[in-house]
């Protein structure tokens, strides 16, 4: 039996819609067809998604938790504040996934919060239905707020405000931004929501122009992100060398999904993209799981925690 990313088996990364309001309808968006702005809150759920997290972090005590608000967006949820004097009370990181395109009495607010709470931070989207001027305006109001934090998921420091790049290699001026950022104190990561980086990152990299390798190689991710096989660290390199974001493809694997994703409703799964896909209500609760992938391409091998077992057959 051999071991992918040992350090990562305790880690549990939960992502919670909180609101199906937005105040953007971007077409890429994997929510889209389900956004409502009616559907501000639903409070019983929030009150369960703190309840079973708490209940998560007695059982289980020494293990690290993730929690990341999505949407819609989460600064239009109509109880953002209380779930966040709630769930923030548990000692956990908590992440929010927004736009940012809001008003200053919200902005404003949101940067009270991220001064008050330690484990608090902020992941906001540039992406292509943003406008570019206001989204800077709103990034540099947030700059006095900027501090790292460490965090106990990752074994490292992050800054607790972040600007988060969709659709990579795609978007024109994505250098541009990039360069903006770094200029102006301001770190950028990817976000997995709409395709996933590091596995596009390895088939298409021979494509990949010199400006394309400066926004990879400038990115948070590319510093922080480690790699264990068989309880050796590997470089980046090797990674892509090895093929390993196709980890399932190669050998047989028992996963331990750190990835699960908490709809506006309730509903729990596991963040594969294929399957076993396991679902069950947050009323139930939340247990660590083992699970056996038979699956092509994994999705999450870049965070996750694997136990292979024998080369499959070519």
């Amino acid at each position: 039996m051999k071991c992918f990313n040992a350090h990562m088996k305790d880690k549990m990364v939960f992502s919670y819609e909180i609101t199906l309001a937005c105040n953007l309808r971007c077409d890429y968006c994997y929510v889209h067809d389900l956004l409502d702005n009616s559907l501000k809150s639903n409070t019983d759920v929030a009150e369960l998604v703190v309840e079973k997290i708490k209940e998560y972090k007695e059982l289980y005590p020494n293990k690290p938790f993730e929690l990341d608000l999505l949407g819609g967006d989460p600064l239009v949820a109509g109880n953002i504040w209380e779930f966040l004097d709630a769930v923030l009370e548990l000692d956990i990181d908590v992440w929010i996934v927004t736009n940012l395109m809001m008003g200053k009495k919200v902005l404003t607010k949101a940067k009270e919060y991220l001064k008050k709470y330690p484990r608090l931070g902020i992941a906001a989207t540039w992406h292509t239905a943003i406008k570019d001027e206001k989204f800077k305006e709103n990034l540099l109001f947030f700059k006095d707020a900027i501090r790292p934090y460490w965090s106990r998921s990752d074994e490292t420091y992050y800054e607790n405000f972040i600007t988060s790049f969709v659709l990579f290699n795609e978007n024109d001026d994505m250098y541009k931004k990039a360069k903006w950022c770094k200029e102006n104190g301001i770190g950028y990561g990817f976000t997995q929501l709409y395709e996933d980086q590091m596995q596009y990152r390895a088939q298409r990299i021979d494509e990949w122009t010199e400006e394309t390798k400066w926004v990879w190689r400038n990115a948070y991710d590319y510093h922080a992100t480690r790699y264990e096989w068989d309880g050796v660290p590997i470089t980046l390199e090797e990674y892509e060398r090895d093929e390993l974001y196709q980890i399932s493809h190669h050998y047989n694997v028992v996963c331990h999904p750190l990835n699960w994703h908490i709809t506006f409703n309730g509903e729990v799964y596991n963040s594969c993209n294929y399957e076993p896909r396991k679902r069950y209500n947050i009323k139930e609760g939340i247990q660590p799981m083992r699970l056996y992938c038979r699956d092509m391409d994994c999705k999450c091998s870049a965070h996750g925690y694997k136990e292979t077992y024998g080369e499959r057959k070519k």
